[in-house]
């Protein structure tokens, strides 16, 4: 008689095509939810980037604009050298300007003034200007969005990019208390020596794309209007005194 051994047969558990399926759905969720939060944190960090880049624009557009203006009829008081007038004049346009320089924006204002020279005083490219002489600056926004100088016909610099529009006021003095009585823009200035303040408004962007989608994002803007794209643009304005 032969003895029969009988055993329990061990066999491999696989996976089964439900089961592939399960796993399969979970990890496309996974996947679905890890990508939206990396594109959120993307979009988020392009936006902040964006906006920074705005602001840091702006503001050292107006702060660069006043520091010149700060300059404008400076006169050396140790000689008896003479600057020749307008010492400071604005245009509501490209034409007009104390210099006419290439490539600016036509609707955009343009800012001419004029100072002498001395011990480490410069002209808006950088170049000393010498005591018994003196500099014509004009700022202006070009074509490719840079604010820019210019110290002769054919030479301009570009100073800040991503400036769009630039708008300028002009405080009057009326009755010589050093004082604005009332405030106006470029054409409506009678006489440039009575201009005793200047209200800077700049329109910043932020130069690459910040937006998901096309949108018109204008922030604190009340002189200027937003343009519909995916760029941030703010306005900043300042009020500057002029040298007497």
């Amino acid at each position: 008689m032969n003895d029969r051994h009988s055993g329990r047969i061990n066999r491999s558990s696989g996976v089964t095509l439900v089961e592939m399926m399960v796993a399969l759905v979970v990890g496309l969720m996974v996947f679905g939810a890890v990508s939206v939060i990396y594109m959120d944190s993307s979009e988020s960090t392009r936006f902040q980037t964006a906006l920074q880049r705005t602001q840091e624009n702006g503001r050292f557009a107006v702060d660069l604009i006043g520091r010149y203006l700060r300059m404008a009829r400076y006169d050396d008081p140790l000689n008896t050298f003479i600057v020749d007038p307008p010492l400071l004049k604005g245009t509501p346009s490209a034409s007009g300007a104390l210099l006419p320089l290439a490539n600016l924006k036509s609707a955009s204002d343009t800012l001419g003034l004029r100072h002498e020279g001395g011990t480490l005083i410069r002209n808006c490219m950088g170049a000393l200007v010498s005591a018994g002489s003196y500099v014509t600056s004009v700022y202006g926004v070009d074509t490719n969005d840079h604010l820019v100088c210019g110290t002769n016909n054919g030479n301009t610099t570009p100073l800040v990019e991503g400036v769009e529009d630039l708008s300028l006021r002009y405080g009057v003095d009326l009755d010589d208390d050093g004082f604005a009585n009332r405030y106006a823009e470029a054409d409506g200035v009678a006489d440039w020596n009575q201009v005793v303040t200047v209200e800077i408004s700049v329109l910043a962007n932020s130069v690459t794309d910040g937006l998901r989608d096309v949108q018109t994002v204008c922030l604190g803007c009340t002189v200027f209007s937003g343009t519909a794209d995916r760029k941030i643009r703010a306005e900043f304005q300042s009020v500057v005194g002029i040298r007497n």
